[in-house]
């Protein structure tokens, strides 16, 4: 499983960078399947590299149809414009709700505002990333 470890998240990350880079086209690939040849460069790639891993056929394809889903999701949140074009996605109105929360109410949450937590995308990627790498190699002919 070295080979998943290693090349499947450089394979990931540059899709993902690929994809924050032309933002106006995660909703269009987040909706239509692959039909060009550049595309199905991309999923042979993905897809070569679990079977070397030693995945099963059907764990390989289920591993690509879950990244795919996992980049386009994360770019599209964080990237993405939503429909109409540039118009407040109510990031400051979350901001103001969730610091007036009620700390008997929502302890956890409460715990949480006050921790500071700096939103990383990156982070929440990796953090996506690893669970499917893990749960992967947990399974590999399930």
């Amino acid at each position: 499983m070295r080979t998943l470890t290693y090349s499947w998240p450089a394979a990931a990350h540059a899709a993902r960078a690929t994809l924050l880079a032309h933002p106006h086209l995660i909703p269009l690939l987040g909706t239509r399947p692959p039909v060009t040849q550049p595309a199905f460069t991309l999923w042979e790639s993905l897809t070569s590299i679990l079977l070397d891993a030693g995945l099963s056929e059907e764990r390989a394809a289920d591993g690509t149809d879950c990244l795919g889903r996992l980049l386009i999701g994360h770019a599209l949140a964080e990237a993405g414009q939503p429909p109409g074009g540039d118009v407040g996605g109510g990031e400051e109105e979350h901001r103001q709700a969730q610091a007036a929360l009620a700390a008997a109410r929502y302890p956890a949450l409460s715990r949480v505002q006050r921790a500071n937590i700096v939103h990383d995308p990156r982070r929440i990627f990796e953090l996506a990333l690893d669970g499917l790498i893990l749960a992967l190699q947990a399974h590999p002919h399930d």
